[in-house]
């Protein structure tokens, strides 16, 4: 059981390093304004695309959401709004080999070197002798006249696709960038997707400051329901012991806090004919993930173990326990309201006083309570 223990402290630890590494902002993708529907369907499928590969959420409805992407596409007729940025291309080359190789290339009794080249978010290999090497697809749309777009724009028009990047809590545009393009293929996905990287760039990568939710200290308060299992020669169960419980939680980083407290529970011990009553005295040291989905919730599970005192001397309750839980809360005015429920076992087997018969517990506890954070995080 100790192994056990350690191998959940260790899982919590590890899952650490990736939980929360990121903002995961609520990004509202309106229908796409203007153009054919198939330029919508593109433009709309590559925001969305792009949303969710940069680690945010996309909604469906504006309201909620954090921030805005709309696109809007029109006829290009020479004027676009003056504080929008154009986005180009970087250089393309057509080959990955730097003017001046070092170590230079080498192709000499038939030696064939090759150099890595990521193209459409895959990774080729560019062989120098000039044979089997990758067309890149911007290459290759270049030279065709069979693209689907190309067959709806025969007239060679030039088209605008309009971004803007929106705060919603106050309607503020924060960010404007457009391309102007004939025909839909490859290089507008990358043009696309240089975009939405500049616009979610300037999502702050830490809450605004104010959120309750990132408070240094929590401090809390509630009842609790212990039903146990007691198991000797033979088991029972008692479903109705009590208690209530105080506890302070450090937040020492957003995504996890360590707690400890005190609790105060019943132990009604039914070993066959004789019942033996005793209060306990619980002092859980605690190791929580903290998560912070949408703007009210906080979901923390955790683990750790309880040192056991009597305070009745009416048993001998095992010194230590293991444990595991899952508080979920929800702010509700200053704090947050939450739920509780966790599982124990002792590490050792439990006794009466002046008895020589030992016998094990499994500890179910639900918690109801409410705490109440201290000392506002510094937020972006």
């Amino acid at each position: 059981m100790k192994r056990t223990a350690f191998l959940l402290l260790f899982l919590f630890a590890c899952l650490s390093l990736f939980a929360q590494s990121y903002r995961q902002a609520k990004v509202y993708v309106p229908v796409i304004a203007g153009g054919l529907q198939e330029e919508k369907e593109f433009f709309h499928d590559q925001l969305s695309y792009e949303v969710v590969l940069h680690y945010h959420q996309t909604v469906k409805q504006k309201r909620g959401s954090e921030f805005t992407l709309k696109g809007t596409v029109e006829p290009y007729t020479g004027a676009v709004s003056p504080s929008a940025v154009v986005v180009e291309l970087p250089p393309q080359t057509d080959n990955p080999v730097p003017p001046r190789a070092n170590p230079r290339v080498r192709n000499t009794n038939d030696r064939r070197e090759f150099f890595s080249w990521e193209v459409d978010r895959s990774l080729y290999f560019y062989d120098t002798t000039g044979d089997d090497n990758y067309i890149p697809s911007f290459a290759q749309s270049a030279e065709s006249d069979g693209d689907s777009f190309s067959r709806l724009n025969p007239d060679g028009l030039e088209f605008v696709f309009y971004l803007e990047f929106i705060k919603n809590s106050t309607n503020e545009v924060v960010g404007e960038q457009y391309i102007i393009y004939k025909d839909i293929d490859a290089s507008i996905s990358q043009l696309v997707s240089i975009m939405v990287y500049n616009m979610l760039s300037m999502i702050p990568a830490e809450r605004e400051k104010g959120d309750f939710r990132d408070k240094w200290l929590f401090v809390e308060a509630g009842g609790l329901w212990t039903p146990r299992l007691y198991i000797y020669e033979a088991q029972s169960m008692y479903w109705f012991n009590f208690g209530f419980g105080f506890k302070t939680e450090f937040h020492f980083l957003d995504y996890m806090a360590i707690g400890l407290g005190a609790q105060v529970s019943q132990d009604w011990v039914i070993l066959g004919e004789e019942q033996v009553k005793d209060v306990i005295l619980d002092i859980p040291l605690t190791l929580k993930l903290v998560f912070k989905p949408a703007e009210v919730f906080m979901l923390e599970p955790y683990t750790g173990f309880s040192a056991n005192v009597s305070l009745s001397k009416t048993t001998k309750p095992s010194p230590f326990s293991w444990l595991i839980g899952f508080q979920m809360g929800v702010g509700l005015g200053p704090g947050v309201v939450f739920i509780d429920p966790r599982f124990a076992l002792d590490f050792y087997p439990s006794a009466i006083s002046n008895s020589p018969q030992e016998y094990r517990r499994y500890l179910m506890q639900v918690g109801i309570g409410y705490k109440i954070g201290f000392f506002q995080k510094n937020g972006r």
